[in-house]
């Protein structure tokens, strides 16, 4: 098995998938290389490798999602306000986890507000911002409440916002009128 720092293709990734999905290699290696990638590394390497596991992190959430359940919290606290500094791509790998996945209320309320905050965040990636919404909107569809806080943010989405945000705001707004 190729270590996550190896991870360079897709398919590295899928294969290191199937493996995580059959039990055969551990979460240890990928959960460590998330929320800890340094250790020994200089800066650079250390978010090439995180930016790696974050893809790794994709493939096991399409093939096995349940066996991420573990990591959620942890996989929270990298996309919170104030947490720790982590390549550009793993927010939106991380919301990308969370947009379509029941949540326990627990995690639902800190998910809820991390994605709000990224997306108010007009300087964080584009991507991360768009799967920051749709990450907030699977929680408003889980629990009652939160749609007009949501119809807000989205429809206070200025027009010099990139593309894929507005679009994708465009789309909440109108589930989020549809729930209203």
């Amino acid at each position: 098995m190729k270590p996550i720092a190896d991870l360079a293709r897709k398919s590295d990734w899928q294969v290191a998938a199937r493996e995580v999905c059959r039990g055969e290699r551990s979460l240890e290696p990928l959960r460590r290389s998330l929320l800890d990638p340094a250790h020994g590394l200089k800066a650079p390497q250390a978010l090439r490798v995180q930016q790696r596991a974050g893809y790794l992190l994709l493939h096991v959430h399409w093939r096995c999602p349940e066996r991420l359940d573990e990591l959620l919290p942890e996989l929270l606290g990298l996309v919170e306000p104030g947490g720790p500094r982590t390549h550009a791509s793993i927010a939106r790998q991380v919301f990308s986890v969370f947009q379509d996945r029941p949540l326990p209320e627990c995690l639902a309320g800190r998910c809820f507000a991390a994605a709000v905050a990224t997306f108010a965040d007009r300087g964080a990636p584009t991507a991360a911002r768009a799967r920051a919404l749709d990450a907030a909107a699977n929680v408003a569809r889980q629990f009652a409440g939160l749609w007009p806080e949501l119809a807000a943010l989205a429809a206070d989405v200025p027009p010099d916002e990139p593309p894929g945000v507005r679009s994708i705001a465009g789309r909440v707004a109108l589930e989020a009128a549809r729930n209203l």
